[in-house]
């Protein structure tokens, strides 16, 4: 995964970790103070947009990632637990390593 774009100054960049296991890949990113209502989460043309507007702030979290290929884009799921935002990314079927049996 890549960055798309840096954000203008008046937003927040935050650093995510992104994991890749075997069957998929995980972005975890601090997110203190911000709540469910004041998230978005968005895929759109296999770009995926975090965006907060924090109503008590002046600033917001932006952050873009272009997504492989490989991820299957309806099994996207996210939870965000004490500031704590996760998202999981399932591999589609051909993305995965599977072993082949000989014959």
């Amino acid at each position: 995964m890549s960055i798309v774009k840096q954000s203008p100054k008046d937003h927040v960049t935050p650093l995510v970790d992104v994991l890749e296991g075997g069957e998929s890949f995980r972005l975890v990113a601090d997110l203190p103070g911000v709540s469910d209502e004041a998230l978005d989460i968005s895929v759109d043309k296999r770009v995926l947009t975090l965006h907060t507007n924090r109503e008590d702030s002046t600033w917001e979290y932006h952050r873009e990632f272009k997504l492989p290929d490989g991820v299957d884009l309806d099994g996207i799921s996210a939870g965000l637990h004490a500031g704590v935002l996760t998202i999981e990314l399932p591999k589609g079927t051909e993305s995965r390593v599977r072993k082949v049996a000989l014959t």
